[in-house]
């Protein structure tokens, strides 16, 4: 949104004729050419910051009585980090061709967790602070007054903290047309499919559309391809993305009726530094958020960019829901391009009526003042992050809404799935873990394990002023909460009292290194009342599959086989069977309904009753981790092996094997590879077997380690694996090396320890199997 020097009650002050000429152009393609400039300059050679206000006074909000002016330009940052400085090309080079920025920079990547003072105060209210991380350096964009203008500015910095650039503004890139004289709504964005690096900003009175492409990998060196975009409409709110085909933006005209824009920009050529060619589709609706590409894994070949918005039954008609829409770009022909609306997605009902339905929205109490901040429920909030996760594609996406019907700010959040052909929502929340603090203005992304992440802004009308925190959850978290323990990134310590204008967004994205740590950075008021901004990074703590193991046992048994059953709800990932007198010989230890299923040859020797255990390891059932059953079945034998495989994308947790006619025993039951499951039996001619395979998805850090001890010169026919420190038992398996000899148990000894006995030893080779995970 366009910023202005005085306190605002409404974003966009246009003519109802300009509104309405723009909506009546029709709904597009709509495409225009656009050649670039260069800039070939070292951005350490710009004119510093100070420099620029010492020669124009700075204008802006008059700061509240008794309050200091604060500087813009942080001279040396305050620093809390645990890490090595990544290493920067020399100035005027880039990183060699052949050479891998993310492999370069992961050597010096080391448990990362920063806390730095980001762009100061600039006497403009918003400040639009965002931010992304790429293998070497972090830019930060603000907005602010430069020259008595409204102006974005931006700052990079390497990854330990230390500033390579001085705050400037990013019209000082442009020497020439209207993007030189200023600019609003900033935005940077690292391509990591180019290693380049993306700033834009809203140019002159909604007039352009400003975009600065990093020539190199180096922003600070290596020079800008900048494009000038013509505006034929108003465009405000400015959203840009990265995906392969393009780069994508989305736009609105004026809330709530004048509609919103959908562009899309020859990536291709913009990286050469070629004209580009400008594709824009015109949609009714309120502002739509295009899909921007995270991690490393590329979306399916020709995947469009998909747009999504949120809309509030209650103020527009229908159901609460989710509306998506796929924007296919064709440079090739333009006029094939389509802009197509996709299936709706009803969410659970949410309300983001805080104390109005305005756009800004002021609500948010803070303590000593009657001021409330803006709480901007209107429109989804910076970004909607896309990941391939192979087994499945996702987007995460944020809004504010009100948490519980008193005017409490709280974060809805969602994470869409598509592992066919139709997103669906795949789980959603409303983040308001207590009813004292209002939580607003978040940014949400997912790391490369599947785990969310959640900043934004937080605070109340008694003690908790304006400042930053984190919330999150595990990939292995029950759905629909964020339970992990919320952070203080950084406190407030005074109010804002000049203008009730806060965001109006902020920016959570992940680091391309490690595709683990997070980098955040948003607004807090300090004690004199002037906005300052933050850059933290973390990281979640890795995953702890949720699985208990239940026991059924029985010391007298009066038949052959025995049963285990999960809890309610719950599902079994594996499960053992014990002769506890290691007197008889296994036929099946296989799953059963959701439990496990033990069969031996007998019960009894003579007369005197046998005793077993049957054990069933089972998955809450309020988490969803991709669990698979891929089974191999056969009920006319060719061979006494069988093999059950996981699908592409998924790895084994564990397996059973099954003798369908209890007519033979089990020599082998064990994991065959990280996605296979091994069953041999001692006969097969007119037999019938089941091979099940146990599957979860690859992706998730739950600290999965299977752990072998193996013998091929036996010197006992009973073998024990332990797992590691740390880590417990989830399953477990035994092989006869060479088919010679037959089971008794394969079992868990204890919660770290897998069990294996054979009939015999003497000549024979075992191996026994314990799969671990962190505990």
């Amino acid at each position: 949104m366009r910023r202005m020097p005085v306190v605002m009650t409404t974003i966009l002050f246009l003519s109802p004729a300009v509104l309405t000429a723009g909506a009546a152009e029709g709904a597009g393609p709509f495409v225009q050419e656009v050649s670039p400039t260069v800039l070939d300059k070292d951005l350490r050679n710009l004119p510093p910051l100070d420099l620029l206000k010492l020669q124009y006074p700075v204008q802006g909000l008059p700061l509240p009585a008794g309050a200091s002016v604060p500087t813009g330009e942080v001279s040396v940052p305050e620093v809390v980090s645990r890490m090595q400085s990544s290493s920067l090309p020399p100035a005027g080079k880039a990183a060699p061709e052949n050479s891998s920025p993310i492999a370069d920079a992961a050597a010096a990547l080391a448990a990362p967790s920063f806390d730095f003072a980001g762009i100061g105060f600039f006497n403009l209210y918003p400040p639009d602070t965002q931010g992304d991380v790429g293998p070497n350096h972090y830019i930060q964009v603000v907005n602010g007054i430069n020259l008595g203008a409204t102006s974005s500015f931006f700052r990079i910095w390497d990854k330990a903290g230390n500033p390579l650039v001085p705050a400037v503004p990013i019209a000082s890139l442009w020497t020439t047309g209207v993007c030189a004289s200023g600019g609003f709504d900033p935005l940077v964005v690292y391509d990591q499919l180019a290693d380049r690096w993306v700033i834009t900003q809203v140019g002159g009175s909604f007039a352009r559309q400003c975009i600065a492409v990093s020539q190199t990998s180096n922003p600070v060196t290596g020079g800008w391809f900048l494009y000038e975009i013509v505006n034929p409409v108003v465009n405000d709110y400015d959203k840009l993305t990265v995906w392969p085909d393009a780069y994508y933006l989305g736009t609105q005209r004026g809330y709530p009726s004048s509609g919103a824009d959908a562009w899309a920009f020859d990536r291709a050529n913009m990286l050469l530094g070629n004209p580009t060619t400008v594709i824009r589709f015109f949609n009714a609706g309120t502002f739509m958020l295009p899909s921007d590409l995270g991690g490393s894994t590329l979306p399916p070949a020709g995947a469009p960019n998909v747009f999504a918005r949120f809309v509030d039954g209650a103020q527009f008609g229908g159901a609460d829901r989710i509306e998506l829409f796929a924007f296919h770009a064709d440079f090739a022909n333009p006029a094939n391009s389509t802009f197509t609306a996709l299936p709706s997605l009803p969410t659970a009902p949410f309300d983001r009526n805080l104390c109005g339905l305005s756009l800004q929205g002021p609500c948010v109490p803070q303590p000593n003042t009657a001021v409330r901040l803006e709480s901007l429920t209107a429109w989804p909030l910076w970004s909607l992050q896309y990941r391939n996760f192979g087994v499945h594609e996702t987007l995460v996406f944020n809004h504010t809404v009100d948490a519980n019907g008193a005017d409490l700010a709280g974060i809805r959040w969602y994470e869409l799935r598509k592992a066919g052909a139709s997103w669906s929502i795949f789980q959603q929340g409303t983040h308001a873990p207590d009813a004292v603090v209002n939580r607003w203005m978040g940014s949400a992304a997912l790391d490369g394990a599947g785990n969310l992440a959640l900043g934004y802004s937080v605070s109340n009308a008694t003690n908790v002023f304006p400042g930053i925190r984190r919330g999150g959850r595990l990939a292995v978290d029950p759905l629909g909460a964020l339970p992990q323990a919320e952070v203080t990134i950084f406190p407030g310590a005074g109010s804002q009292t000049a203008s009730n204008r806060w965001g109006d967004y902020s920016g959570l994205s992940v680091d391309p290194v490690d595709d683990r740590t997070f980098w955040y950075t948003t607004e807090y008021i300090p004690a004199n009342g002037s906005w300052q901004t933050r850059i933290a990074s973390f990281s979640l703590p890795a995953g702890v599959l949720p699985v208990q193991r239940v026991t059924n046992t029985v010391t007298a048994a009066t038949t052959n086989w025995l049963t285990v059953a999960c809890p309610a709800g719950d599902r079994v990932i594996s499960g053992g069977c014990d002769d506890l007198y290691t007197s008889t010989l296994l036929r099946t230890s296989a799953p059963y309904g959701e439990g496990w299923l033990c069969i031996w040859e007998d019960f009894s020797i003579n007369g005197i009753p046998l005793g077993f255990s049957a054990h069933a390891f089972c998955l809450a059932g309020n988490v969803d981790v991709g669990l698979t059953k891929a089974s191999t079945t056969t009920f006319s034998a060719s061979t006494n092996v069988q093999l059950a495989s996981c699908p592409a994308g998924k790895t084994l947790v564990g397996g059973g094997c099954n003798d369908f006619y209890t007519s033979t025993h089990l020599r082998t039951i064990a994991p065959y590879t990280n996605q296979d499951w091994l069953c041999i039996f001692e006969d097969y001619v007119g037999l019938g077997f089941g091979t099940d395979a146990f599957c979860i998805d690859e992706y998730l850090d739950v600290g999965l380690q299977t752990v072998t001890t193996q013998t091929f010169s036996a010197t006992s026919n009973v073998q024990v694996a332990t797992c590691p420190a740390g880590k417990r038992l989830l399953g477990g398996g035994c092989n006869d090396f060479y088919t010679s000899t037959r089971l008794r148990t394969s079992a868990p000894l204890d919660d770290h320890r897998w069990l294996c006995v054979f009939e015999d030893y003497q000549g024979l080779g075992f191996g026994t199997y314990a799969i671990c995970g962190n505990e």
